[in-house]
């Protein structure tokens, strides 16, 4: 959940930890703020990949999206945020 993580620092050390562990993880966020424009109801998911040059590496199934893509650690974090608990933002 998207109040896990006490900021963007710590959102990355989880991601380098599931990263280090060759582990899976899916994030959930808001999509509207990955793309520069809140709407509320645009959640998304997609498969963390790792952390390249302190952005976070996303796959992406959406046929309307890049395959691969990197987001800015902070980006994703508030779209973490702004997506909330109750519509299970975040790991």
């Amino acid at each position: 959940m998207a109040d896990y993580f006490s900021d963007v620092n710590d959102l990355i050390s989880r991601l380098e930890e599931i990263e280090k562990k060759d582990t899976d993880a899916l994030l959930c966020f808001n999509h509207g703020v990955v793309r520069g424009e809140y709407k509320p109801y645009s959640g998304h998911v997609a498969v963390f990949d790792r952390i390249i040059d302190g952005k976070i590496r996303l796959i992406d199934a959406s046929t309307a999206q890049p395959k691969w893509r990197l987001v800015k650690a902070d980006l994703m974090y508030d779209a973490i945020v702004k997506h909330g608990n109750e519509s299970s933002g975040g790991i």
